[in-house]
């Protein structure tokens, strides 16, 4: 019997340890199911696979969507490149791939993913048909040395977190169920409706705790004897991710700070490498982001519509809301 490229694709990723975390078959099944996404693959004559491109498949209105699922900041391309390439071979390399991925991309009514920051060459997209907007992201390329970290945070920063040093404890490995709470406050506060349950944010949580690849840290305010705020990391074998956070409105502002440099420092000694702060164009989130003094990183949304017509109400939805 021959195997589907979902067969194919879970032996292959438990062999890749390049692969970032939001493209493994398992973290697929738990944020969107089993049966709602699907994967591209590109093999060569010796039947090696050579690039990957994961995608969500669902239907709106009787219409075939791909999106990005619930708490996925990334997916798009991820390609296992030769080693020794040359730039010009390269870029033929990605080209060549690349076009047997889009190949097989079903001609969906909208079809849109934000990509991974490393994949920078959206070139044969374009040729494609597809449109790309650039947003960016804050990163650290190396965690390894956490004191030099400190000193590019912004010195209003340090100063906040000095502070919360004495105001709060950390309590590690928290209870999900707080920081939900905490991280479904701050959507209130800032009135957005919030994007999901308990129950989605435990499915996710159970295979992260099984691989030892999430953080839960919470910041207990040693004078109102509370939680107060939360943040929720996620990893893999090279860089974390800042997934998400949450503060209570009397929360002292060093609160989450403080508990990012804790994990930045925790992070290192188990040896990740980079820390991906998952940037926002929420210009107050953005502003909070920068305050770390990571690196601007530029990524990629890229997207398709059957209907040129659909991309254009699209954009104008979304400068509304």
């Amino acid at each position: 019997m021959r195997q589907s490229n979902k067969d194919i694709y879970q032996k292959w990723s438990r062999k890749n340890k390049d692969l970032p975390l939001f493209f493994y078959p398992w973290w697929l099944d738990a944020v969107s199911g089993p049966d709602s996404w699907e994967v591209a693959l590109a093999v060569n004559t010796n039947h090696e696979i050579e690039g990957v491109l994961p995608y969500l498949k669902a239907r709106r209105f009787g219409l075939s969507w791909s999106g990005m699922p619930m708490l996925t900041p990334y997916l798009g391309p991820f390609l296992a490149y030769p080693s020794g390439l040359k730039p010009a071979k390269k870029v033929a390399f990605e080209k060549r791939v690349m076009k047997a991925l889009i190949d097989q991309i079903p001609r969906f009514f909208y079809f849109r993913q934000n990509w991974y920051p490393d994949q920078q060459n959206w070139l044969p997209f374009y040729w494609q048909g597809f449109r790309q907007t650039t947003f960016y992201t804050y990163r650290f390329p190396d965690i390894q040395v956490p004191d030099r970290l400190f000193q590019r945070f912004r010195s209003s920063t340090r100063n906040h977190i000095r502070v919360a040093r004495q105001a709060y404890s950390i309590e590690a490995e928290g209870a999900l169920a707080t920081f939900f709470e905490l991280n479904r406050g701050t959507f209130k506060a800032r009135q957005m409706a919030m994007p999901y349950e308990l129950d989605f944010l435990e499915r996710i949580d159970a295979p992260l705790r099984e691989k030892n690849w999430r953080k839960l840290y919470l910041a207990y305010s040693e004078e109102r004897k509370a939680i107060e705020a939360g943040i929720y990391i996620v990893r893999d074998h090279d860089t974390a991710y800042l997934l998400a956070s949450g503060r209570k409105a009397e929360s002292d502002s060093g609160a989450v700070p403080l508990l990012i440099w804790h994990a930045l420092n925790q992070l290192s000694r188990e040896g990740v490498r980079r820390f991906d702060f998952e940037g926002s164009v929420i210009p107050g989130i953005e502003q909070f982001f920068r305050s770390f003094g990571g690196e601007l990183t530029p990524y990629f949304q890229v997207s398709k519509a059957r209907y040129r017509w659909v991309e254009a109400l699209l954009m104008v939805v979304r400068s509304r809301y």
